[in-house]
């Protein structure tokens, strides 16, 4: 898990980045978020981004703003 703060004044926020490693042969998979973790972002006023590379993992990127109400 990596956690940074982005951005200048009004448009500042947070991104936190998550990298699942795969060991044994990677996956094809496409990426998808279940759906509470999609809800949970949103409510948030987040984004949620996804990528998959088939040797070295899922990694899943979240953006927060530091002014979410």
């Amino acid at each position: 898990i990596s956690a940074r703060t982005a951005g200048e004044a009004a448009a500042s926020g947070v991104v936190v980045s998550v990298t699942e490693h795969w060991s044994d042969g990677g996956c094809t998979a496409a990426p998808s978020e279940p759906p509470v973790v999609k809800e949970s972002v949103a409510a948030l006023a987040g984004v949620l981004h996804t990528t998959i590379d088939p040797q070295l993992g899922r990694t899943t990127l979240v953006c927060l703003p530091t002014d979410a109400s």
